[in-house]
């Protein structure tokens, strides 16, 4: 990853922790224990800055955005299959103990982080689902985004949350 933190890198390095990834039909989950608290992972899931970073389509934010918060919309942009895409991302609920939010655009991706507190850690689900928009442009750019997360672009997201998390650089 281009501009990696060197600890990132160091942490991203070992990913190979994950405990369960499961995938069926539209629907893909991947959990993990995370070494940091569930406020830790949480600020990890709410910081555009992270989101950027470890969001499994590509997303970046059209406006200054300080924290991820329930209810709000965001404008983001990002590319899918070499196409350009503009989307909203819908902060659907977010407490100490979880975060959902929905990518809406011509796919659209609901993310939900499930964080269970577990010893001095977090227990971590991450489950994810893609269906399109509608119209050509998501009938087409659907497949491609599973294909992203079959590929490991959510074993990667929850490697990205966990090194994050563990290493504290996203203050909580």
């Amino acid at each position: 990853m281009t501009g990696q933190h060197p600890k990132l890198a160091r942490v991203a390095a070992s990913a190979g922790r994950l405990t369960h990834l499961h995938h069926r039909g539209d629907a893909f989950t991947a959990s993990e224990h995370i070494a940091a608290p569930p406020a830790r992972v949480l600020a990890v899931l709410s910081d555009p800055e992270a989101v950027r970073r470890w969001f499994p389509l590509p997303c970046a934010f059209e406006e200054d955005v300080d924290r991820l918060r329930a209810g709000e919309v965001y404008k983001t942009s990002g590319r899918l299959a070499g196409r350009s895409l503009r989307a909203e991302l819908s902060v659907l609920e977010a407490d100490e103990s979880h975060i959902a939010v929905r990518l809406s655009g011509p796919v659209i991706f609901d993310l939900t982080a499930l964080l269970t507190p577990a010893g001095a850690g977090t227990d971590a689900e991450i489950r994810a689902w893609v269906h399109s928009g509608g119209g050509l442009s998501g009938k087409l750019l659907t497949p491609a985004a599973s294909a992203l997360l079959l590929a490991g672009a959510l074993t990667h997201t929850v490697a990205a949350i966990r090194a994050e998390a563990e290493t504290g650089i996203v203050a909580s």
